[in-house]
């Protein structure tokens, strides 16, 4: 089985205006990695519907860990995710709930954008 870093686009603006002009990631805490089975659950927690696993347990597999290092991110623009795995999640499903119900896309964004960064202002 394997473990993905699942990604929240959300960051507080420290890297995306950053005068170090070189490339940074922003993620997940590696304590927030989990599998496609556990995000299909926590999805399911906010959106009930049904799956089922169709995985061959033979076929190849892309890698069986996958984790996106944000030390470069942390140690020169003190970024951290502020967001917990169950957090993003939530919000993400909220999001497309919102949008699949008619909201505006954009307002959705600024939404959350405005959540994040009170989050991060009380930090």
């Amino acid at each position: 089985m394997a473990i993905f870093a699942w990604l929240s686009c959300l960051s507080d603006g420290k890297g995306l205006l950053s005068p170090f002009a070189d490339a940074f990631n922003f993620g997940p805490l590696v304590d927030s990695n989990r599998s496609v089975q556990a995000l299909i659950e926590v999805v399911l927690e906010h959106w009930p519907g049904q799956w089922k696993h169709l995985s061959e347990s033979d076929a190849p597999q892309e890698a069986g860990f996958l984790n996106v290092n944000i030390d470069k991110s942390y140690h020169q623009l003190g970024w951290y995710p502020r967001w917990s795995f169950s957090e993003t999640v939530k919000r993400t499903v909220l999001w497309y709930k919102s949008i699949h119900s008619g909201a505006s896309p954009l307002a959705s964004c600024l939404l959350d954008l405005s959540a994040y960064q009170e989050l991060c202002s009380d930090k």
